[in-house]
């Protein structure tokens, strides 16, 4: 998609050809979309295309060779953060302190985010979570399930207009997958808007307004109301 896009009151995330490389190969050629309140977009392709790179570079955990985005209007690739208080990234990866407990985990991690938060809301969502049993463990001896769900609270706690979320079923079980999808749910009733990558295709159609097809470090193809068939048949391709 190499055409500029034209931004509204609507939109909470626009990228205009983002472009990032790695040992001089070029992950991210040019990736351009943009995403509205209130919806829920899904990058597939296949493995090694760049999805968990574009979002770690939305995320602001590395920074683009070149191109421009904008989260609610703020510059995102500057040295200007105020845009952060707006955006919250689930990575793949573990981000929490594996020395902390995970009720001192979420402390800090809303203290980083300038929000004051009493204790016993905290408490309230590690029981309804089934971690209140861990509250005093360190996460480094929390299963990967039980990470994902500690970054579910992480989520329902802070302040957000943009979740970018890369794999966010990964290791859950059926009830922290009921979990996910109850929150999903009520984000999009809030207006918030979702990015998300995930494997798992038959989830995304259930939640996908807009599925972001990403292959040879472009956009290939923008699906509207995306269905199982349709992201099968683009990653099936041979190209």
């Amino acid at each position: 998609m190499s055409s500029e896009i034209r931004t509204s009151d609507s939109v909470i995330l626009s990228v205009q050809h983002v472009a990032k490389s790695f040992h001089h190969k070029k992950i991210l050629k040019d990736v351009s979309f943009q995403l509205s309140g209130a919806s829920a977009s899904v990058l597939i392709g296949p493995n090694g295309v760049g999805k968990t790179t574009l979002l770690k570079t939305l995320a602001g955990v590395m920074r683009p060779d070149s191109g421009e985005a904008h989260l609610v209007s703020l510059p995102l690739f500057t040295e200007n953060f105020s845009h952060r208080k707006h955006l919250i990234y689930w990575s793949h990866q573990s981000l929490f302190y594996p020395a902390f407990s995970g009720m001192e985990n979420i402390r800090f991690f809303l203290s980083l985010r300038n929000q004051s938060i009493h204790d016993q809301k905290i408490i309230e969502q590690l029981d309804y979570f089934g971690l209140l049993p861990q509250i005093n463990d360190p996460v480094r001896i929390y299963s990967a399930g039980m990470l994902q769900r500690l970054t579910m609270i992480k989520m329902i706690l802070s302040d957000w207009k943009l979740a970018l979320m890369d794999e966010p079923t990964s290791a859950l079980d059926v009830d922290g997958l009921d979990h996910l999808n109850h929150l999903m749910k009520q984000w999009k009733e809030d207006g918030r808007a979702l990015l998300f990558s995930t494997h798992d295709i038959g989830w995304a159609e259930s939640w996908a307004d807009t599925a972001l097809c990403i292959r040879n470090g472009v956009i290939e193809q923008e699906i509207s109301s995306p269905k199982f068939q349709d992201m099968h048949h683009f990653l099936s391709e041979k190209r």
